[in-house]
């Protein structure tokens, strides 16, 4: 059966040809789109993010500054600006609907695209240099209860929040302090060039890395706690909290989204807007896929058409060998896969030979398909090898478009072949 095949696509070259020809460049093509659309899914959907996001609202604020309306400058003298902030929570305390709430600063998940604001020397070499996130937050406020964040360490007992420590995460643990427990360390104990002293904390507890947005990767992060989150300026603080299951989520933050400001005014503090941490968090999302999925789906149909077209003019090229075989007692699902073997025996060759010059693209030109989305540190790359992994990430994209080719190759190949098979046997002999 495999010689007949053989005979039959030497036979046809010149159709098979420009078949192969249009799928090989759909493979590579097909390559690049997915890698660029299931790349962003899965690091969305896959890679873990180290809190619970979901049920937690965010009330973002800002500051009023000299010259604007509504401006007192008496608001920001000594304790006033540190004592308006804390009336926001004082009013969250007095409504029923809210369960828990938490002041905390800016680096927060779905505040902002970038959290990276600081550095930490290893050494004298900028080479070694670990890009981090301070994300401050209030001594014995309740956010880590509210997200939920995994503790890692210690293992067997609560974190000690007091003022002057910091939690900082696995990545930037492991990192620094490879194969030890590093609570009661300090930062500057992994440095020959150690940290201004502000920043120098005890490391109180350390906690799973956290993703800041559904399209980034992990960032390495000190969550510094001090008496105000005023006292580590890194942008605009904001308050969370979550609401009591019996209440209607979506009525209360539309009212809180159109009384809030007018009613909440304490000092120079305004509410600037109050909304779920999952819709803030798809804000900052950069990499669109509905462009790469629409020509996707174009490409498919290019070869549902193509197969197809192909598929029906090889059966009505051999119409009177099927009808002779039908005759003579043939099978027809010996018929079904013949046919379905010279177009899988297609496919694959033109699977191969796109795949291979997808591998050439990629080495030529030097195009890092595994790059990490942000300052991933590199402990982190073996956790996660269907993004870091280059290999392992090449062989899973290449799946994904193999699998969805195939089935379309196969459903083109069947169409005409459907039809073909209905018709009768002795009337293909007589028009033959």
């Amino acid at each position: 059966m495999l010689r007949q095949i053989f005979k039959q696509l030497w036979f046809y070259r010149r159709n098979s040809l420009w078949l192969l020809l249009e799928l090989v460049v759909i493979v590579v093509t097909s390559w690049f789109l997915v890698n660029e659309m299931w790349t962003v899914h899965y690091r969305a959907d896959r890679a873990p993010y180290g809190y619970d996001y979901e049920g937690v609202y965010v009330m973002k604020l800002e500051s009023l500054y000299d010259g604007q309306d509504g401006y007192a400058p008496e608001a920001d003298m000594g304790n006033a600006r540190k004592e308006a902030l804390e009336r926001f929570g004082q009013a969250l305390d007095l409504m029923p609907e809210v369960s828990e709430w938490a002041e905390t600063g800016a680096s927060l998940p779905g505040l902002k695209s970038n959290y990276i604001n600081n550095f930490f020397p290893v050494d004298s070499s900028a080479e070694n240099n670990i890009y981090y996130c301070i994300h401050t937050r209030r001594t014995g406020a309740r956010d880590m209860e509210i997200l939920n964040y995994r503790q890692v360490w210690p293992k067997d007992a609560p974190i000690e929040d007091v003022p002057g420590s910091a939690v900082i995460t696995n990545d930037l643990a492991m990192t620094l302090f490879p194969g030890e427990n590093p609570v009661g360390r300090r930062l500057s104990d992994a440095s020959s060039c150690p940290p201004p002293k502000e920043w120098d904390w005890v490391i109180s507890g350390v906690v799973e890395p956290l993703k800041f947005s559904f399209d980034e990767d992990p960032v390495p992060t000190v969550l510094a706690s001090d008496v105000s989150v005023l006292n580590f300026w890194y942008g605009t603080p904001c308050y969370i909290f979550r609401l009591r299951p019996d209440v209607d989520a979506r009525a209360f933050i539309d009212r809180a989204s159109r009384t809030w400001r007018n009613e909440m005014t304490y000092g120079n503090w305004r509410v600037v807007s109050v909304a779920p941490m999952e819709e803030l968090m798809g804000i900052y999302v950069v990499t669109g896929t509905f462009k790469w999925k629409a020509l996707w789906v174009f490409l498919i149909a290019n070869v549902l058409i193509a197969m197809a077209s192909f598929c029906w003019l090889r059966l009505r090229m051999r119409r009177s060998e099927i009808g002779v075989r039908r005759a003579l007692g043939s099978d027809a699902g010996r018929i079904v896969l013949q046919q379905l073997a010279e177009a899988w025996l297609i496919f694959g060759a033109a699977l191969v030979l796109g795949l291979i010059l997808a591998v050439n693209i990629i080495v030529i030109g030097k195009i890092d398909i595994a790059a990490p989305h942000g300052q991933v540190l590199p402990v982190l790359y073996d956790s996660l090898p269907l993004l870091y992994d280059p290999t392992v990430h090449f062989l899973a994209v290449a799946g994904i478009v193999t699998a969805v080719l195939l089935a379309a190759v196969t459903l083109a190949a069947l169409i005409p072949l459907g039809k073909a098979l209905r018709e009768r046997t002795a009337d293909i002999l007589k028009d033959e």
